[in-house]
């Protein structure tokens, strides 16, 4: 069961990611940077089993535990939005060179 959400929040995510860009940065994406980071993947994956734990203590009723959800969800959002801005920095960073190297030449 962990495995499926898993899957499924990454694809969710590149999406998510790709869309907030500018249309001018989303276009010169490679496929290679569209792929998630470590940071990214790591907080998919918390805010997923948050989630799943979450659905889980409001079931039995166990208010410590949904709070506990709660929590590993609010730092896998803190830990995916670190890894979005470090996507999109290292891409502004990778497209400032680019653009000042051809600048240079010219």
């Amino acid at each position: 069961m962990h495995q499926g959400i898993a899957t499924i929040r990454p694809i969710v995510s590149i999406c998510r990611i790709t869309d907030s860009l500018p249309s001018t940065t989303n276009a010169l994406l490679t496929a290679r940077e569209r792929v998630m980071n470590k940071d990214q993947l790591v907080g998919n994956l918390k805010i997923a089993l948050g989630r799943l734990d979450e659905k889980m203590a409001s079931f039995s009723g166990n208010q410590a535990r949904r709070r506990h959800a709660l929590q590993l969800q609010g730092a896998g959002e803190v830990q995916r939005t670190m890894g979005d801005a470090r996507q999109i920095i290292k891409h502004s960073i990778k497209h400032t060179l680019k653009h000042s190297a051809k600048q240079m030449s010219a």
